[in-house]
């Protein structure tokens, strides 16, 4: 399923992790959640990106993008989860 993939590429060049399918669709989620929950300015801008034009990998890079430069202690603490 080429959504899987590209999701599963973007974790892996962004945070150089290797995770499965199934494991990068739920980590996006669970990313996109805690967004949505602690950074509703983000969440719009992510929701106005959310279009069928653009390539999953776009769209994790971007959850990622602001984890990375809003919430780095969380985005860590996911990280470790996904890790073990």
């Amino acid at each position: 399923m080429k959504r899987k993939e590209e999701m599963e590429a973007a974790v892996y060049s962004n945070l150089n992790i290797r995770v499965d399918k199934k494991e990068a669709l739920a980590f996006y989620y669970q990313l996109r959640a805690y967004i949505r929950e602690e950074d509703a300015r983000s969440f719009g801008v992510l929701m106005d990106l959310n279009s069928s034009m653009l390539k999953d990998e776009v769209l994790m890079g971007s959850v990622l993008s602001i984890m990375k430069g809003k919430h780095a202690g969380a985005l860590a603490q996911f990280v470790h989860t996904l890790e073990q």
